[in-house]
């Protein structure tokens, strides 16, 4: 059998690796628009669990475990709000960026949006109260 030179060895090795699925290339972060029912809200760890119904043959509802970060917002009626005004029951679409692989997919909610009737939607935000300071006006 010929043998191979060594310099052919050495123009072989990119070719294998190549092959074998090296990318230098980075990977651009995926998202996600989720519509669906909130079925679960924690509060305290941030993971809102949805009830979405994705873009399949089926479209039977899919349960998906997102969670909120510091960065996440949340839209009640076009107002930023907080996790802990989300209800079970609730409407909502939700956007997502995914991380990980298809086996242990992580979604991080980066906007939940939904719309609620006036009296059910919760209350804006209170003024400061009022200081008291001495007027700045004196009085006739």
């Amino acid at each position: 059998m010929p043998r191979m030179a060594p310099w052919r060895l050495l123009l072989l090795i990119p070719v294998l690796g190549a092959l074998a699925g090296c990318d230098a290339r980075p990977r651009t972060a995926d998202f996600r628009l989720l519509r669906g029912v909130i079925t679960g809200v924690d509060a305290q760890t941030g993971e809102i669990t949805l009830a979405a119904v994705e873009r399949r043959a089926d479209a039977q509802p899919v349960t998906r475990f997102c969670h909120v970060t510091p960065h996440s917002e949340v839209f009640i009626n076009d107002r930023l709000t907080d996790v802990r005004e989300l209800r079970v029951g609730d409407q909502a679409e939700v956007m997502v960026m995914v991380s990980g692989d298809e086996r242990m997919e992580q979604l991080a909610v980066v906007t939940a949006t939904l719309q609620r009737d006036d009296d059910e939607a919760p209350d804006p935000p209170r003024e400061p109260p009022p200081s008291h300071e001495a007027p700045t006006e004196s009085a006739p």
